[in-house]
């Protein structure tokens, strides 16, 4: 029990010493680097003091220290007040030419008020030292500066290194970065599923989604060579290791980027990623974060959700009949773009007759295959429609819905033709009560999956 207790004790502190590690590491950057910017401050007091047209009051205010890429990170505002708490120390011994002195910590240029200079500059990291360097004291009302030396320590930059990633990111390749070095500090890493991430509102991707995943399969390579596929199959590859998800909302004037990698076979978290971006990205750059017939397809949802609970209750869904209903993106959280081909494949677990709609961004309703029968020869293998779509606008989210049953037909849908194909003109609930009629002594089976379509 004794030796148990011991252990314990050390684990403990061990996890504590751990946790205070970077924070430690900052500190010490700080003590060093913040030691040598007030030497070189007081050389420059005359400098300064020729700047401030008579005043003898002094005011410097610290910006986050960004890193090399120019951002703002975990590491940057940690820096920057620590750095403000050691230059300030011991003002009375070592300034001379000003009655006071006040260095300040602000986030954000743009909520200084007044004061004399801004210090601003940058740092960068290899495997043994920090640099703190580009710094500079610029005049708070022109363009005047006055440039301070480079400074740096050396140390073992490992956990530094591991924190340098953007904290509010300037566009989706920093946010890919932020993200991909949160989890490439998980050991093992090689094989990875990637799934586009989804609105945490709808459960819907978008064009933003498509962007993204395209980084951080760039990022994943690139910095640690990890093995990504994206979801362009159903399932997972025997090779594949973990599987990473995501969603995003919206927070005041930014997005909130919120990731998960998960061991699939044994349905756990293995590690979790937050990273954010600036709203006003998506504004400048035409790249959207939601769907455009946002409205259009809630409402569809909520339909298909409240139709689908109901008739769950009256028991026509049959758990043993499995039928299933992908794209040749597979069929969770897909996304088109323009121009590409999308196929649509269905699978029935015994025989029955199947109906196939696909409804269009706008709304339009086309049926694909009404009173399809798939034979005992067919059943429990895959059927891959012959139809096949050139994605074009109007873009947005589409919705597609399978509906099986066995021994009889459906009822008849009412269409027209629309440019070859067959258009339904009843309305989602009508469709919804043709394809689920109850019938006694007949099986039912539904499946329905949403896709986004985006321009180039």
């Amino acid at each position: 029990m004794k030796k148990l207790f011991v252990i314990l004790i050390t684990v403990f502190f061990a996890n504590v010493c751990i946790s205070q590690t970077v924070e430690d590491l900052v500190s010490d950057v700080s003590e060093t680097v913040g030691a040598d910017l007030r030497t070189q401050i007081q050389k420059k007091e005359a400098e300064i003091k020729n700047g401030m047209n008579g005043r003898s009051e002094l005011k410097i205010v610290i910006l986050p220290i960004k890193n090399e890429d120019n951002e703002t990170t975990l590491i940057s505002i940690d820096l920057a007040k620590k750095l403000s708490n050691v230059i300030q120390q011991d003002l009375k011994q070592s300034y001379s030419r000003f009655n006071s002195m006040t260095i300040v910590y602000m986030k954000n240029k743009g909520d200084i008020l007044d004061c004399d200079f801004i210090l601003t500059a940058n740092y960068t990291l290899n495997n043994t030292q920090i640099e703190v360097n580009r710094i500079f004291l610029q005049h708070f009302t022109n363009s005047s500066q006055i440039a301070l030396k480079t400074s740096s320590l050396k140390l073992n930059t490992e956990l530094l290194r591991a924190n340098d990633f953007s904290l509010v990111s300037a566009n989706i390749e920093q946010l890919a970065r932020a993200i991909t070095a949160q989890f490439v500090k998980h050991e093992g890493l090689r094989n990875v599923k990637l799934n586009n991430f989804v609105s945490a509102e709808n459960r819907l991707p978008s064009q933003f989604s498509e962007y993204l995943a395209i980084e951080l399969e760039t990022k994943f390579a690139e910095t640690a060579n990890i093995d990504v596929e994206r979801n362009l199959s159903r399932g997972l590859n025997e090779s594949t290791q973990y599987e990473i998800n995501g969603t995003y909302r919206v927070e005041n004037n930014r997005l909130k980027v919120s990731a998960v990698l998960q061991d699939p076979e044994s349905n756990t978290t293995k590690a979790s990623a937050t990273a954010y971006i600036n709203k006003e990205y998506f504004k400048n750059n035409n790249i959207s974060y939601e769907p455009p017939n946002e409205e259009i397809i809630d409402d569809r949802i909520e339909v298909l959700e409240d139709s689908t609970e109901n008739n769950y209750k009256k028991g026509i869904q049959d758990n043993e009949f499995e039928v299933d209903v992908w794209t040749n993106k597979g069929n969770e959280n897909v996304v088109f773009k323009e121009g590409e081909i999308l196929t649509i494949t269905v699978f029935s677990s015994q025989a029955c007759y199947i109906r196939l709609i696909d409804i269009f961004a706008d709304g339009t309703a086309i049926l694909l295959l009404d009173n399809f029968e798939i034979t005992d020869a067919r059943a429990g293998r895959n059927y891959q429609i012959p139809t096949k779509f050139e994605c074009a606008s109007p873009f947005g989210a589409e919705t597609i819905i399978l509906s099986a049953q066995t021994k009889e037909k459906f009822t008849p849908l009412n269409t027209v033709n629309y440019y070859g194909y067959d258009k339904i003109t009843d309305n989602l609930e009508t469709i919804l009560d043709k394809s689920r009629g109850f019938i006694p002594m007949v099986q039912k089976a539904e499946k329905y999956m949403h896709l986004v379509t985006i321009p180039k």
